[in-house]
């Protein structure tokens, strides 16, 4: 379950979080997994999966203490925030986990504010007495990031709770970050980023008019209108899936994905195309969200000399995806 704290127990819940959440009150003795968990990745799982023993150990309830945005997101500009997912799935993977309940703390501008000490006194000792933390070692709050896991284990001698900082978990010799894995969707890697993230990487935005070049060449495509705010997956043609929902009835097909610059039609802008192999021609999906997963890249970006050329090398993708993706 997913619950969003408030001081005044009032149901005002922000606009990123699901109004079927429930608005939190004190709870008893917890064990704490806290972080902004950006991605829900293999190195969240990791400490996540620490807790779980914790709290397993202990006979307590497992919380993941998280903020209903990315602090980044008041603090960054929109296109360099590079988000692996959305708030509202970001607390929904979370709750998916191993964790009992999510607690989501609104990123406010008093939250903000206040001095690393008066965050866990003002918060998380007003949510829980916490009996264990478990937290990365580079995780820092307070006010202008000033606490770090150091301070958070000296309040915990005082308030008989026991901090613990977990060392990045390391995979292939680096260790698993937001940052690694946005590098390796930028180079177009998404086969090895969702090795990291142990999910494919999923982009959902609202599918928008394009130039409909595809119909000409016969293979009409869906456009989508990605946020600036999320990562960015290197220019290329892929393989996926797009998750659709047609006449309330969620539905997946198979795609073969453009993202970047369509050079063979002149100087246009970059774009994320897909076409959905075996969907019905008379379904149009204008203005619905659709969820695009990348499996793997197929090829380059490249300008063709003829459309004849591009029309095949598609059609080629197109078998391609038929007979590897089920």
């Amino acid at each position: 379950m997913i619950f969003v704290w408030n001081n005044n127990n009032s149901n005002n819940i922000s606009n990123n979080i699901s109004n079927n959440n429930k608005c939190f009150k004190h709870n008893g003795p917890a064990i704490i997994a806290m972080g902004v968990f950006d991605g829900v990745h293999e190195g969240h799982q990791f400490l996540l999966q620490q807790a779980s023993a914790d709290a397993l150990h202990y006979g307590l309830p497992l919380w993941v203490v998280t903020f209903t945005i990315d602090p980044d997101e008041i603090f960054k500009p929109l296109e360099s925030l590079n988000k692996l997912m959305s708030n509202e799935v970001r607390l929904k993977t979370l709750d998916a986990t191993v964790a009992d309940n999510v607690l989501a703390i609104p990123f406010v501008k008093d939250v903000a504010a206040l001095s690393p000490e008066c965050f866990l006194d003002s918060i998380l000792a007003t949510a829980f007495p916490p009996k264990v933390i478990h937290v990365g070692t580079d995780f820092r709050f307070g006010a202008c990031a000033a606490g770090d896991v150091k301070q958070m284990q000296d309040w915990g001698k005082k308030h008989d709770c026991l901090v613990k900082g977990h060392q990045l978990l390391q995979d292939q010799g680096s260790p698993v970050t937001a940052t690694r894995i946005r590098a390796l969707l930028a180079a177009g890697d998404v086969q090895q980023a969702a090795v990291l993230l142990t999910r494919p990487y999923i982009v959902s935005a609202k599918v928008v008019r394009g130039r409909q070049a595809g119909t000409e060449i016969g293979f009409p495509t869906i456009n989508l209108a990605i946020e600036p705010s999320f990562a960015t997956v290197g220019d290329g043609v892929y393989a996926g899936y797009a998750d659709v929902n047609i006449c309330g009835e969620a539905q997946t097909f198979r795609a073969a994905i453009s993202v970047g610059v369509p050079q063979t039609f002149g100087d246009l802008p970059s774009t994320t195309e897909a076409f959905l192999l075996d969907f019905p021609s008379e379904v149009s999906l204008y203005g619905t969200n659709v969820q695009l997963r990348f499996v793997c890249r197929l090829r380059d970006m490249r300008r063709f000399d003829t459309l004849d050329e591009l029309a095949a090398t598609i059609k080629s993708n197109v078998l391609w995806i038929s007979e590897n993706l089920k």
